[in-house]
């Protein structure tokens, strides 16, 4: 996959364990947006967007809820990498990470 921009936003806020948010956009013209970036006992991770209907919606029986997940275990990897890199070259921090191989 390969990916025109990233652009990762480094974040201090209530959530003690959250670092950033990052939006990205692919080669074939896909913007996914709102990608969060964790740390948690000196591990990175990625979390991927899900956006919720209202409750009002729900209610009427119209609503539905819209997610992102990548389909193949490395699709996966490769989004995470490239926002993990994006935010280690942002940020100069390198704790949490570890060299992980695609298969």
């Amino acid at each position: 996959m390969k990916f025109r921009k990233i652009n990762v936003h480094p974040l201090r806020g209530a959530d003690p364990r959250l670092r950033a948010v990052a939006n990205i956009l692919t080669a074939d013209g896909y913007a996914i947006n709102g990608i969060r970036v964790y740390e948690d006992k000196g591990k990175m991770y990625v979390r991927f967007p899900i956006v919720h209907s209202e409750a009002r919606a729900w209610k009427a029986g119209r609503a539905a809820n819209f997610a992102f997940t990548p389909c193949t275990h490395a699709a996966r990897r490769e989004i995470e990498g490239a926002i993990l890199e994006a935010y280690k070259m942002k940020t100069g921090n390198v704790a949490g990470f570890e060299q992980r191989s695609v298969q």
